[in-house]
């Protein structure tokens, strides 16, 4: 927190084109006796704003008439950079025009010359107390905020423990509640709720307080308070109470978790899940949280609606038939990937209409596609390391099972794959060339794979592994050997400062670019230009 300044400690800086005035001032005001640290001065503006850009002043005694730039064109300047400081004018003229620009731009006072010492003195007295005002304003302001922020992250820690933390005490709960202003009746009932992003059109920051608003308004209106946190990028805790007895039933509960989803899908396009459990006794709490957890991995459909514990239903994994795994790897082997993807997200879509998806029949289909996979790669005489070339690649095979979009990417990957099989034949270097092509026509660009991808119709992880099978090298690889490439003809072909050359190659860290371009050509751009 910032300490306010004493008085002893002002600066005063003196802006005058006359020199005899300038150290008339400094000369006869008694500045030890107002407690001025230091007095400054500067004979026109241009002199001034050199002083204020490198020292810190407090008060600005000045001139309104000098030569070039006014008194007044000086202090609009000092409110542009947004410099705080208090200014007392000086003038000869007593013209009521001066005066009322000087207060319109949020002058402290206007003295008119010739001025006696003791009212510049009483000026500048006044002036720094009103700082020292000021000052304490803002210690005091900066210290509520402070604690406001404190409170808030406590209360933050607090509902992760409640949603984490598997060995929760009831006494400590609410303990802890009530030393944070959190009113919880012992006995009364509290309903916990796991909100889940599950796609998200815009990328706006603003969901948090959406969330958090329209919440506090809709179960407002049942009486209820809310508290709200963010578990994880997609997650949100949210707790519905009452510091009364009252508490709204599972039927209201729906209603206003239907209405917030709306809001969401209406304001930034966000589809979320809600995953709610009614809380009869706080030591059920941890409970309820791995419950909302077991729900909220068991949706891989990515179904957008209120899920209530104890009303999930249950589906016999069983019962449902997984596709002939056995025909699906012939037509692999034969050219028929697109049918394969086709006809697999076709069965789990519909298993997902139905309701009939779950985390475990999802997981059991991809445990019988990847083992029809490891049995063709056996027969082609290829490996698993050949499609998933890179840790990047080979996370997309990894888990596809936790939601339906994931097991999408994965067989559209494997589709691409096999579509185009490393076969050295015209469509990949077609491919490559239009690859490299649109690299070298947008290296002032920070290109990133997805736009390659988006540029030439491919899938991004299929532009990878291509990339790499075809040239031997990753293409941020290849993105970067071309930027300084050009940035080395650039060095040697033209004047244009090293810095100018830095952010038409993408880069705005030019400490970065410097450390790219010694570790690529093997000295750095200052060196080589001199080379």
């Amino acid at each position: 927190m910032k300490q306010t300044k004493e008085m002893k400690d002002m600066v005063v800086l003196v802006v005058d084109d006359q020199t005899s005035v300038v150290s008339g001032i400094i000369f006869g005001v008694n500045w030890k006796e107002i407690g001025v640290r230091e007095v400054l001065k500067a004979y026109n503006a241009f002199e001034a704003k050199e002083i204020i850009m490198r020292e810190t002043v407090d008060i600005l005694l000045c001139d309104i008439e000098m030569p070039v730039e006014s008194g007044l064109d000086l202090f609009r300047w000092i409110k542009d950079q947004q410099k705080t400081m208090e200014c007392i004018f000086l003038t000869a003229h007593a013209d009521f025009i001066y005066m009322k620009q000087a207060m319109q731009l949020g002058g402290f006072d206007y003295i008119l010359q010739p001025a006696r010492y003791k009212d510049i003195e009483n000026a500048i007295e006044r002036a720094a107390h009103k700082i020292q005002a000021n000052q304490e304003s803002q210690k005091y302001y900066d210290y509520g905020k402070m604690l406001y922020h404190e409170k808030a992250r406590l209360v933050d820690a607090l509902l992760r423990g409640w949603f984490t933390d598997r060995e929760i005490r009831t006494e400590t709960l609410l303990d802890d509640s009530a030393k944070l202003g959190i009113t919880i009746s012992a006995d009364g009932k509290l309903h916990l709720v796991l909100l889940s992003v599950n796609r998200r059109v815009s990328e706006a920051d603003d969901l948090d307080e959406l969330l958090r608003t329209k919440a506090a308004e809709l179960f407002a209106r049942y009486g209820q308070k809310i508290l709200i946190t963010q578990l994880s990028k997609k997650d949100y805790g949210l707790v519905i109470y009452s510091d009364t007895r009252f508490t709204m039933d599972e039927q209201g509960l729906m209603r206003q978790l239907e209405l917030l989803m709306d809001a969401c899908r209406q304001y930034n396009g966000s589809d979320i899940a809600c995953y709610a459990a009614s809380v009869t006794s706080h030591s059920q709490i941890s409970v309820c949280a791995m419950q909302l957890e077991v729900m909220r991995k068991n949706n891989v459909s990515l179904t957008s609606k209120v899920f209530i514990a104890g009303y999930e239903g249950h589906h016999d994994i069983e019962s449902v038939d997984i596709p002939n795994m056995k025909i699906w790897g012939s037509l692999l082997l034969n050219g028929g990937a697109s049918a394969v993807c086709e006809q697999a997200i076709a069965f789990l879509d519909e298993l997902s209409a139905s309701g009939q998806l779950t985390a475990q029949l999802l997981r059991r289909f991809y445990q019988e596609f990847i083992q029809m996979l490891y049995m063709v790669l056996e027969q082609m005489d290829r490996s698993v390391k050949e499609i998933f070339p890179d840790d990047e690649l080979l996370d997309i095979a990894l888990t596809p099972y936790t939601s339906i979009d994931e097991m999408h990417k994965f067989l559209h990957y494997i589709e691409d794959y096999f579509e185009t099989m490393p076969s050295g034949g015209q469509k990949n270097k077609n491919q490559i060339e239009q690859i490299i092509q649109y690299i070298r026509s947008n290296l002032d660009k920070d290109i990133r794979r997805t736009d390659i991808a988006e540029a030439v119709f491919l899938n991004p992880s299929y532009i990878s592994r291509l990339f790499r099978q075809e040239t031997g090298m990753s293409l941020m690889e290849f993105i970067t050997e071309e930027k300084m490439k050009m940035a080395q003809a650039l060095l040697k072909t033209t004047e244009l400062p090293i810095s100018m050359i830095a952010m038409k190659m993408g880069y705005a860290n030019f400490s970065h670019f410097s450390q790219v371009y010694k570790k690529l050509i093997g000295v750095s751009p200052t060196e080589d230009r001199k080379r």
